[in-house]
């Protein structure tokens, strides 16, 4: 697989005026960069083929097919001989078009969310969406916060191994919406502190009740998706040992080749070498 250097897409640079959200289709007929984003986003094929990459996997898309993709991904499209450039119906939002419980049912689902063969209706919708999101009228805001949240259950109704509703929570602790907070933020500064404020506990009950419910301190949560999100790096782009480090929340290269090194008993380097050859075996 070829490497690709990574780009963050800002809120700002994709919402207008103050609207958290937007609803478009479009023609993708250049490669984008890898890239990661702030915001959801749902892709829905309309046509076209391409292969898509997301983290360190590859899938073969086409129409009919959607896929939602969240803060902590990253991934791009590739062409290959014989493929149409995908025509697509885009939505991006905010997490705050979500409520709290699919946001909690998202984070327990396997990673990358992507469904082949979406029904009908889910176009319909979508294109519904779509002269919503055009016309300035009563009620576009409350209607395609609606339509967001039919379209990430019919997503979820569609994984392979799909929630039940009686394994659905019943409730949305503040730990759970601590581990989102964290998913969405462990590439910056993150402090416990900072995280128990968010949820409305003290710093030192939070600490405590999360090692209590999630087996794990804090610092090394946030530290093993810090890891993992190099690791998937390291196997995808062509960026620096120094540059992988800084995008995945470290503030040293020091510190994060070390620490890399203890938890996987390679270098970096290393581990980068060894799986480009697996790749190129592909």
């Amino acid at each position: 697989m070829p490497n690709y250097s990574l780009v963050k897409l800002n809120n700002n640079f994709y919402f207008e005026k103050d609207l958290m959200f937007s609803v478009k289709q479009y023609t993708v007929e250049v490669e984008p960069q890898l890239h990661w984003h702030e915001f959801y986003e749902i892709e829905y094929v309309v046509s076209g083929t391409a292969t898509h990459i997301i983290n360190d996997k590859t899938y073969r898309i086409g129409p009919g097919d959607m896929q939602l993709i969240t803060p902590v991904d990253f991934h791009t499209y590739k062409y290959e001989e014989g493929d149409e450039c995908l025509n697509v119906i885009n939505v991006k939002f905010h997490d705050m078009f979500l409520p709290s419980t699919l946001r909690n049912d998202i984070c327990n689902q396997t990673s990358p969310m992507q469904v082949h063969n979406m029904p009908g209706n889910v176009l319909e919708l979508l294109k519904s969406m779509l002269e919503e999101y055009s016309r300035e009228r009563y009620g576009r805001d409350v209607y395609i916060e609606a339509a967001i949240s039919q379209l990430i259950v019919h997503i979820i109704r569609h994984m392979p191994h799909p929630i039940k509703d009686a394994e659905a929570p019943s409730s949305y602790s503040s730990i759970q919406e601590a581990i989102l907070y964290i998913r969405a933020h462990f590439r910056s500064p993150i402090t416990a502190e900072a995280v128990a404020k968010t949820v409305h506990l003290s710093p030192n009950y939070f600490s405590e009740y999360f090692q209590k419910q999630t087996g794990e301190k804090f610092s090394l949560f946030v530290l093993r998706l810090r890891i993992d999100f190099a690791a998937n790096l390291l196997k995808t782009s062509d960026m620096s040992i120094k540059e992988i480090a800084f995008e995945s929340g470290f503030n040293s290269a020091a510190y994060f080749s070390n620490t890399f090194k203890d938890y996987f008993g390679v270098s970096p380097d290393r581990y980068r070498k060894e799986h480009s050859k697996g790749n190129s075996n592909n």
